[in-house]
């Protein structure tokens, strides 16, 4: 009797021990690499779209970390004109007259096909909507699209 008593003990404590390990192994598996900063870089396109041929923003919300940077790859033929205004200009990103790129508080602008990189986003978490101008090389009527940014801290 006594062994059977201890056999099964031995069982429960095998069982006990092993469970204890699974899930102490599963709980370092699953944060393994949170110590590292998350990447949190939002690239948005802007161009045209080659089954339509209509001029689009994809996607049009994008979230993003206070202190990172949205990335606008701007695929226009040379000479046609994109230029991103956002609706409230001094809310969303730094204003930093080094980007060339950054014409005014809150303005973007290119002229030809290249990625533009925008300044680090302010702490002021929230939707901050922007609209994207593309005008055409040779008109005076530029298209626009009304993307918005979502930017949340972090």
């Amino acid at each position: 009797m006594r062994s059977s008593v201890a056999g099964a003990i031995g069982v429960a404590a095998g069982i006990l021990v092993g469970g204890v390990g699974v899930y102490t192994g599963l709980r370092h598996y699953q944060t393994r690499g949170m110590d590292v900063d998350p990447v949190c870089e939002a690239r948005v396109t802007i161009g045209r779209n080659p089954e339509t041929n209509n001029f689009e923003v994809t996607p049009k919300n994008v979230c993003l970390l206070v202190g990172h940077h949205l990335t606008w790859d701007v695929n226009i033929p040379s000479g046609d004109t994109v230029e991103i205004v956002f609706d409230e200009p001094d809310k969303a990103f730094v204003y930093d007259a080094a980007n060339a790129d950054n014409t005014a508080p809150g303005k973007y602008k290119t002229n030809r096909p290249k990625p533009i990189r925008s300044n680090p986003a302010l702490n002021n978490v929230g939707r901050h909507t922007y609209k994207v101008f593309w005008t055409p090389n040779g008109s005076n009527s530029p298209k626009e699209i009304d993307p918005a940014v979502c930017i949340r801290g972090g």
